[in-house]
């Protein structure tokens, strides 16, 4: 039996994210932190791309088609996917490099508890689903693999 991620486990998710800003090492394998008040050249909202933060209306199309169209902005100092107040009900999303995600102080990214909005990866070479569940996993809510220069912070006030 598949556990659904729960509105606390995403709370959780993200007020660790917005305790303070921190972006992906290039140089190392940790995280540091950095200056957020890096501007990038280009920007667009989750609305451009249809989402709804109404907590009903499910959004993973509209952040994997905004993140695909942002990576063309990759290579031209990276890009500012804004996502403005509303609770924006999703699946799981990857993010790209050079991308700033950025949170209105009264946007809530939700986790769907549709099992089939997470997609199943391989285990990592440490664990499976546990010790006594080995295999496959869900990915999580926001998903990067080998990034670098990624910021996710949002509004203080």
């Amino acid at each position: 039996m598949k556990t659904p991620l729960t509105l606390v486990d995403v709370l959780l998710l993200l007020a660790l994210f917005c305790i303070s800003p921190w972006v992906a090492g290039s140089s190392s394998s940790y995280c540091k932190l950095t200056n957020t008040g890096e501007i990038r050249p280009h920007s667009v909202s989750i609305t451009d791309f249809g989402a709804v933060g109404d907590g009903v209306t499910l959004n993973t199309k509209a952040f994997q088609n905004a993140i695909f169209y942002l990576n063309s902005f990759a290579d031209k100092g990276g890009a500012k996917l804004f996502v403005p107040a509303g609770r924006w009900l999703t699946g799981s999303f990857d993010l790209i490099s050079h991308l700033t995600l950025w949170l209105d102080k009264d946007a809530v990214i939700l986790g769907s508890t549709i099992s089939d909005d997470w997609p199943i990866i391989k285990p990592l070479p440490s664990y499976g689903r546990g010790r006594e569940l080995p295999g496959e996993r869900h990915r999580s809510l926001i998903y990067g693999c080998n990034l670098t220069n990624v910021v996710i912070t949002g509004s203080p006030y």
